[in-house]
C-alpha cells in the first residue's frame, strides 16, 4: 500500500503549509514551493522571500520544505505572525494532495524536526511512526492518542513531513485566506503571474 492511499483510509486530504503574503505570491510565481536553500539563489524571490523562523537549527535540512498533515503547526504559528512577523498584513496555508507523500526522498519526522527526541522515517513505516499511541516531543514530552483522538492527526501536533527541494504546485489543491481581502488578493496574484486557476477558500479556523 502507498503512503498516500494509507494516508486517505484514516480521512486526509490535506498536506499543508503556512506562508506569509510574500510567500503566496512567490510560490505562485515561480509555481514551485521551495526549501529555504534554494530561496536566496533564485532570480525573483530573492527579492520577495522572508523565512517563517530567522534561524533554522536543523540545519542539514535546509533543502526541505517543512510540511504539516491535515492542521498547520497552529504553536508554531502562532509566535511566527505574532512576534517574528507580526507586521504581515496576512497569511495564507497552502494545501496539498496526499500524492507528495510518496515522492521521492520525502522523510517524516515524529515530532518538530529540531527537537532531540524527533525519530526520522521514510516510506510507510516512517509515515505510520506519526501515528503511534505515543510520542516523545519538546523536552522529551509525551503525546498520547487517547479515546477519540482524530484519526486523520498525527499523535503531536508538531509532527512534520520533509520534502525535498521544492514541491511543484502541480499538485497544490487549494490556498486558504483568513478573510475575503486576502482571497481576493490571492486570486489578484494568481492573475498577475499567469498561475492557472486555484481554488482560495477563505477558513479562519485553519489558522488556530
Amino acid at each position: 500500500m502507498s503512503v498516500a492511499d494509507w494516508a486517505r483510509e484514516r480521512g486526509i486530504t490535506e498536506i499543508l503549509h503556512y506562508t506569509t503574503s510574500r510567500g503566496v505570491l512567490g510560490v505562485l510565481a515561480s509555481r514551485a514551493l521551495k526549501s529555504r536553500h534554494r530561496l536566496p539563489s533564485d532570480d525573483y524571490l530573492e527579492h520577495v522571500w522572508l523565512p517563517v523562523c530567522a534561524v533554522r537549527y536543523d540545519t542539514k535540512w535546509l533543502d526541505y520544505v517543512n510540511l504539516s498533515i491535515t492542521d498547520i503547526n497552529s504553536a508554531l504559528y502562532t509566535i511566527a505572525s505574532g512576534k517574528w512577523h507580526a507586521t504581515e498584513r496576512w497569511w495564507g496555508v497552502l494545501s496539498f494532495t496526499p500524492d507528495v507523500l510518496d515522492h521521492g526522498d520525502v522523510w517524516f519526522s515524529t515530532t518538530n524536526n529540531m527537537y532531540p527526541a524527533v525519530k526520522r522515517g521514510q516510506g510507510l513505516e516512517g509515515f505510520q511512526a506519526l501515528f503511534a499511541d505515543e510520542v516523545a516531543g519538546r523536552y522529551g514530552a509525551l503525546s498520547r492518542r487517547t479515546d477519540g483522538f482524530p484519526r486523520e492527526r498525527p499523535t503531536d501536533p508538531q509532527s512534520e513531513v520533509l520534502y525535498p527541494g521544492e514541491l511543484s504546485t502541480e499538485y497544490l489543491q487549494r490556498i486558504y485566506a483568513s478573510d475575503p481581502i486576502s482571497r481576493r488578493t490571492i486570486l489578484a496574484y494568481c492573475e498577475a503571474v499567469g498561475h492557472p486557476d486555484i481554488e482560495v477558500t477563505v477558513d479562519d479556523a485553519i489558522f488556530t
